[in-house]
């Protein structure tokens, strides 16, 4: 999963900048795998909204800022087919071990 990310992050560094890994945690203990997922599900709605609807949304005056506001509320309850399928192959097991502390919130690289 990591190297997806890169490589969509290298695609479009926007999404990242819009969503940050700080948005799902306030404190050391809340950098936990299921926190990790609901990152990776925010980045992935606003990747499709941005990809399906971005004409239609700069024609209401929609911005970026507020699209990214959206898609990390919206992260717990939208897109878990997508999301689980890629899980399914990803070794970071953020569902399975949802409680477990996540290191990639402190790899930087990442998402800068």
């Amino acid at each position: 999963m990591r190297g997806m990310r890169k490589r969509k992050a290298i695609k479009e560094k926007n999404c990242v900048d819009m969503i940050s890994p700080t948005s799902f945690y306030s404190s050391q203990g809340d950098k936990v795998k299921l926190n990790w997922f609901c990152y990776e599900l925010a980045l992935s709605i606003y990747d499709s909204m941005k990809d399906e609807l971005a004409h239609r949304l700069r024609r209401k005056k929609i911005s970026d800022e507020v699209l990214a506001e959206f898609s990390i509320h919206y992260a717990i309850s939208h897109a878990w087919t997508q999301m689980l399928s890629i899980c399914e192959v990803c070794p970071n097991r953020c569902i399975s071990e949802k409680d477990i502390f996540c290191t990639l919130f402190d790899e930087k690289h990442l998402f800068e």
